[in-house]
């Protein structure tokens, strides 16, 4: 069951901008949005419920719409660098997912600029998580899919009927 967790406002955005543009979900899928304040405070490390697990409101959140955290799930981590939160901040969202996440489970985001590559990876670590960090300000190596690479190719025998220089400048 997919879940989309944010702030209540966020959902709300969301949901008119896809009405605007006539999206939707379709009957036969189940998306559930859990509205959840991310992060409002600063929550000490050594804050612990009475039964000894660390206080998480996500974690509550997610149990109270159906999950649970004993199965296989993917976490994708979106707006975390438009957000403005601070480094302690981060660590303590990365800390909850990976509390609620069983063993296995994929994590997936963007973190902010503010850290280096290696404060990152750093970062991740301490959370818990096995972690390839990407720089994005180094160029990547990418692979067009079969249909991209097939209007590259019409592009091309339309360039040298043309008698055309292309040299490769495709957009």
């Amino acid at each position: 069951m997919p879940l989309q967790v944010a702030p209540k406002a966020q959902h709300e955005a969301a949901q008119a901008a896809a009405k605007a543009c006539g999206a939707h979900v379709p009957r036969a899928c189940l998306l559930r949005r859990v509205p959840a304040t991310l992060l409002t405070q600063e929550q000490p490390e050594d804050e612990v419920n009475p039964d000894g697990a660390q206080a998480s409101p996500l974690g509550e959140c997610l149990a109270a719409a159906g999950y649970q955290s004993s199965r296989l799930s993917v976490w994708v981590l979106q707006g975390l660098s438009g957000a403005g939160y601070s480094a302690s901040r981060i660590r303590q969202l990365l800390t909850e997912v990976t509390n609620a996440a069983a063993f296995n489970s994929l994590v997936l985001g963007e973190l902010p600029a503010l850290f280096t590559k290696q404060e990152a990876s750093n970062l991740l670590s301490e959370s818990g998580l096995l972690s390839t960090v990407l720089d994005y300000s180094q160029p990547a190596q990418l692979r067009l899919s079969l249909a991209e690479m097939g209007v590259y190719e019409q592009h091309v025998a339309m360039a040298e009927e043309a008698d055309e220089d292309f040299f490769g400048n495709f957009s």
